[in-house]
């Protein structure tokens, strides 16, 4: 095992194990407060550092920019200026990036635009306000109803149907009319630009040998198959992922690509390709206990009793009982002021 360097910092056996792993696919299981940033900024640093990955030949896909902009500043208090040139930020920004550099094959303009919130959300308004009778029959209640809809049809989680596809045709052609991709094409064009075109996986591979996933539980169909393809290609696969907070299934996240990354890729404890950081060291064993007394302990990568909790402390959890939404925010608000 290399050694560590004496500014990186300290690590507990499990997060060292999941720092040093081997060039396999990766999964590490890292609950809160138990040091994942740490963690992926610290394995980043390890690959360029004693696997001479190229930092501009290492992605770290992030949830969200801000994320991305923290572990780039992270990783550069340990590798110095060239942690500035890892290609960090959101699948999307990747899968844009991509797409720039692959057009012609991916069928999109060369000069394409990315149409925000205030395009998509004035479209779908306007619709929403023309068909409001068959969107309240249908269970879409509001124009975000709908958005949502619209994107989980796109992805390939639900199916279209009724006055929707006439509105989908509508949207398309809107957006062609543009030369515009929404958020949901950015992902469909790399998914269909990997699977239909081997000389460009190939070509991308070549320049990326490395790709970190932080919050793999909340990707989607189509961003698990992007990502599956890329590792099936050759790049090293590493992801963080927590299977007890995946919040993003109205959205379409699916926490059972764990499951089926696991499988692919064999990842496993005895391979020494699974990780399961085991120290809280944010919650007492209070909070923790009652946390794990709701959660289906048959379906989950952590099994009870697994985490460790640095806080010793005892101190009872309240439960409240509030009338209404309104009065948790007032509660919730007034437990921050106190």
């Amino acid at each position: 095992m290399p050694s560590r360097p004496a500014d990186w910092p300290d690590l507990n056996p499990d997060q060292r194990a999941a720092v040093t792993a081997s060039m396999d696919p990766q999964l590490v299981v890292a609950g809160p407060g138990t040091g994942k940033t740490r963690v992926l900024v610290c394995r980043a640093a390890h690959l360029i550092e004693h696997e001479a990955v190229t930092p501009s030949r290492l992605v770290l896909v992030t949830f969200t920019r801000r994320a991305a902009q923290q572990l780039t500043s992270r990783l550069a208090t340990l590798v110095g200026p060239e942690a500035q040139h890892v290609r960090a930020g959101t699948i999307h920004h990747f899968c844009y990036k991509t797409l720039r550099a692959h057009s012609a094959p991916a069928g999109v303009p060369d000069d394409f635009i990315v149409v925000d919130d205030t395009v998509t959300d004035a479209f779908w308004q306007r619709w929403y306000e023309a068909h409001e009778r068959w969107c309240d029959a249908n269970d879409l209640h509001s124009y975000r109803q709908v958005k949502t809809h619209v994107s989980r049809i796109k992805l390939g989680i639900d199916t279209v149907s009724g006055r929707l596809t006439e509105g989908l045709r509508a949207y398309g052609e809107m957006l062609g009319d543009r030369g515009a991709l929404d958020f949901d094409d950015l992902l469909v064009k790399t998914r269909d630009l990997l699977r239909n075109h081997p000389d460009v996986r190939a070509d991308l591979v070549d320049e990326t040998r490395a790709v970190l996933v932080d919050e793999f539980q909340d990707t989607d169909p189509v961003q698990f198959d992007i990502i599956r393809r890329l590792g099936e290609a050759g790049a090293h696969l590493y992801c963080m992922a927590d299977d007890d907070q995946s919040v993003y299934r109205f959205r379409g996240a699916r926490p059972a690509n764990l499951r089926r990354y696991i499988d692919r890729f064999d990842c496993s404890a005895e391979r020494g390709t699974r990780h399961v950081l085991t120290t809280n060291y944010r919650s007492n064993r209070s909070i923790y206990a009652v946390a794990e007394a709701v959660l289906d302990a048959d379906e989950r990568l952590k099994q009870r009793g697994d985490i460790r909790k640095s806080n010793a402390g005892t101190q009872p959890v309240q439960l409240v009982a509030c009338d209404d939404p309104e009065a948790e925010r007032t509660h919730v608000l007034r437990q921050l002021r106190d």
